[in-house]
């Protein structure tokens, strides 16, 4: 399943850079990893508070 963070930048939903499994993220430590925004080529810096996953009712953390 795919994991998405919200631009920090453009305020809209991206798919992440870094593909992870369910198990790597659930037992992951993400801190102050950059992603460029696709929209704008800008970039700002995420943590593991920032990724989703997102499923057909509704997004979990």
């Amino acid at each position: 399943m795919p994991v998405f963070y919200k631009c920090k930048i453009c305020g809209e939903k991206h798919l992440s850079p870094v593909a992870y499994t369910k198990e790597s993220l659930d037992s992951s430590t993400v801190t102050g990893q950059t992603f460029k925004c696709p929209k704008t080529g800008q970039a700002a810096k995420y943590d593991l508070m920032d990724l989703f996953w997102e499923h057909k009712d509704k997004n979990t953390f």
